[in-house]
């Protein structure tokens, strides 16, 4: 797969050919960027922890 709007950068996308398909990787090469992602713990519950309070930034007065 290619982008257009990164003047042809490519995408591959590496998924599993057995059992269920599970995209495992998707590897991206553009003119100036090389980047790999991987993904794992399939079927495995996700934990989403809250931010401790001193590391939450307030930006209710933004743009008032």
């Amino acid at each position: 797969m290619t982008d257009a709007e990164d003047k042809g950068g490519t995408y591959t996308f590496h998924v599993a050919t057995e059992d269920k398909p599970y995209l495992l990787r998707v590897d991206y090469e553009g003119t100036d960027l090389r980047t790999t992602t991987t993904f794992s713990a399939f079927e495995k519950p996700l934990r989403i922890d809250a931010p401790d309070e001193d590391k939450v930034l307030d930006l209710g007065g933004i743009g008032s």
